[in-house]
């Protein structure tokens, strides 16, 4: 159906840094800044020669396979929002998780190269005085803790390959906010969202195999909804800010199908709702005694 990478890059700040509240907004953007001035070398790039280019396809418009809106880019960067802007000491380090999909699994080195670079010149507004300049500690598969470099590519999953959850209850926790009007208030509104996101995803960079959406079984219960502002700036959109939701809400999968529990546990990688492009909608399932 649709294949993917998923990577956990640690980086460290020799000098510290101030970071702002959502980094995932400013490694995105600064990430395109640094392929198109640093990576990429038409028409000959040695990137391009056996994988898709990242920065056309992450950071160039183009319509959907199936439909004629712009599509989710196949590059995720998932950071968790902090309560408030970031001072880290020197040698202090952040952790984020980055998505692949579909072909552009092998465009992890020019991801890894883009990121090199852009650690030489900082990351967040504070880098015109020189600082927040950083390094890769580490970058692992997040599934096996498989190392990954410059030379690596890294391993791929079919969507098709995750297991459904079991029959218990879980804690389902935002890690990013979800940018809906509301949170999921009922167990087929979390379904639903999930399988959106799916469809789309599978629809341009998978098969385009038909998924259907289940019906849902699962006692649902909303336990926490925070709404949630995040801002951003672009050179290249007007829009400014997401408004969202972070939420906690308890399922109880006892006598639900596996394509229920199934499409649960792949939304704990490829998330909910709209905005893939920018990490939103993310969540992690934790077991409940």
């Amino acid at each position: 159906m649709l294949r993917f990478a998923y990577v956990r890059f640690t980086l460290i700040f020799p000098n510290g840094a101030i970071l702002p509240r959502w980094i995932g907004s400013a490694l995105r953007g600064g990430l395109g800044y640094a392929l198109k001035n640093n990576v990429c070398t038409p028409p000959s790039c040695p990137f391009c020669r056996n994988a898709p280019c990242l920065f056309r396809g992450v950071y160039t418009t183009r319509k959907e396979k199936r439909g004629f809106a712009e599509p989710p880019k196949p590059l995720s960067i998932i950071a968790q929002p902090y309560s408030s802007e970031m001072n880290l000491k020197s040698e202090e380090t952040i952790s984020f998780d980055a998505i692949l999909l579909g072909d552009y699994v092998r465009s992890f080195r020019q991801l890894f190269v883009g990121l090199k670079y852009l650690g030489k010149f900082g990351v967040g507004s504070e880098r015109v005085y020189g600082v927040n300049r950083f390094e890769i500690e580490s970058a692992y598969d997040a599934l096996t803790g498989r190392p990954l470099d410059d030379r690596s590519e890294p391993p791929s999953y079919d969507i098709s390959e995750v297991k459904p959850l079991e029959e218990k209850r879980y804690l389902i926790s935002s890690r990013t906010p979800f940018t809906g009007p509301l949170p999921p208030q009922t167990a087929d509104s979390l379904l639903k969202e999930v399988w959106r996101r799916l469809i789309i995803l599978v629809n341009e960079y998978g098969d385009g195999s038909r998924i259907e959406l289940p019906s849902s079984a699962m006692k649902y219960v909303l336990r926490r909804a925070e709404r949630i502002t995040l801002k951003r700036r672009s050179s290249r959109s007007l829009k400014s800010e997401f408004k969202g939701w972070m939420f906690d809400s308890e399922v109880d999968l006892t006598g639900t199908s596996d394509s229920e529990r199934w499409l649960l546990a792949v939304g704990s990688f490829l998330g909910m709702g709209s905005d893939f492009t920018f990490g939103l909608g993310h969540y992690k399932i934790l077991e409940l005694s």
